[in-house]
């Protein structure tokens, strides 16, 4: 019996230390023969990823994220690796999965003082127009930057559902 949880011990072992937690670092994908084909840098803070969550990086592109996962850092290295027609996104050497988009989202900000969604709760926005929520969320910020891609509008580096607005 004592044997049997020895072996069943190796064996639990062998395979944590086989399984990557999250994703593969550059180093490793280079070694299973992936290549960096291009790096560019994030445009400011990167508070991780969420679904669908617009992440703005330089030079005129957007990674749009498909999947939730915490990682901060400034300014972060984003790098696009290539093995055989498949791509990997990598953001400050860690993996993530998602969609790389040509074109730059819309900056602005809150107007004031942000308290967070309420269902129907109408924000305004300093480039004029206006989101209503349609959700709730609490979050304080003064001023914080919103960023919109397509549908989808980020407050302050976190997803909101809801509706855009003119005037």
């Amino acid at each position: 019996m004592r044997r049997l949880r020895s072996c069943l011990l190796i064996a639990a072992i062998s395979l944590i230390a086989t399984t990557p937690a999250h994703a593969a670092s550059q180093g490793t994908l280079e070694n299973d023969g992936w290549t960096a084909v291009a790096k560019t840098t994030v445009s400011g803070t990167f508070n991780g990823c969420d679904y669908d969550l617009p992440v703005p990086l330089d030079g005129g592109y957007t990674f749009v994220c498909q999947e939730y996962n915490y990682h901060y850092a400034y300014r972060p290295d984003f790098i696009v690796m290539k093995r055989q027609g498949a791509r990997k996104y990598m953001i400050d050497n860690e993996e993530f999965r998602g969609t790389l988009y040509q074109g730059t989202p819309t900056v602005t900000h809150v107007m004031g003082e942000f308290q967070g969604c309420d269902f129907d709760r109408m924000i305004p926005l300093e480039n004029g127009l206006h989101f209503k929520c349609g959700g709730y969320h609490y979050h304080y910020a003064y001023r914080p930057e919103v960023v919109i891609f397509g549908s989808s509008v980020s407050i302050d580096g976190e997803k909101y559902q809801g509706e855009l607005y003119q005037g």
